[in-house]
């Protein structure tokens, strides 16, 4: 009998920007990940994630003092509510450029933070990634695209205790080496102090 590999884990601490973001890189490897962090950060709503991951038939789950996941995200259409946290659209954005397929990702409803996701497009067009909006409810993501290295200034937010970049930094290094960096992207993220 062949044991399945042990889950890749990715503490998030508090940070439910983080935990938002890397979800659907997560889905991209195929192996099962584990996100760990405070009993706060678990408790958040993640019903977007939940649900794709329902359509999808992937495996969500909570358990403990962890979430866990699995599956094989291909590109297709995707129906986001516009009045949920940006950072679930921010999540299919840096993932969706690095799956076989053309992705389109529909708001279904007013969209509340579209500064937000324009900062998202233009970090993108830093590292090599195009996603554009076809119209104000819907951004259209070509697939097979690769993250590039970009020379770039990182500024500290005005709460001056964390760069805005590295997740874009561990993209690009996730999506070079698959899933088993995925560790290696977590210690370079901690090393810059997140």
């Amino acid at each position: 009998m062949h044991k399945a590999a042990p889950a890749q884990a990715l503490c998030c601490r508090e940070s439910g920007s983080t935990l938002r973001f890397f979800i659907p890189l997560a889905l991209l490897c195929s192996r099962a990940v584990s996100f760990t962090g405070t009993e706060k950060l678990l408790s958040r709503p993640l019903g977007i994630y939940e649900q794709l991951c329902r359509e999808q038939d992937f495996v969500f789950s909570r358990s403990g003092q962890q979430i866990r996941v699995q599956g094989n995200l291909m590109g297709g259409t995707f129906q986001i509510p516009g009045n949920v946290s940006s950072q679930f659209i921010t999540g299919l954005l840096l993932a969706l450029p690095l799956t076989g397929q053309e992705s389109v990702i529909r708001i279904t409803t007013e969209l509340e933070s579209r500064s937000y996701l324009d900062l998202t497009l233009q970090a993108m067009h830093i590292f090599g990634v195009e996603a554009r909006w076809q119209d104000r409810q819907t951004l259209v993501i070509p697939g097979n695209q690769h993250y590039q290295p970009a020379d770039v200034t990182v500024e500290q937010l005005l709460a001056g205790s964390r760069p805005v970049c590295p997740v874009l930094l561990t993209v690009r290094h996730a999506s070079e080496g698959g899933c088993r960096d995925m560790v290696e992207a977590e210690r370079m993220a901690l090393a810059m102090k997140l």
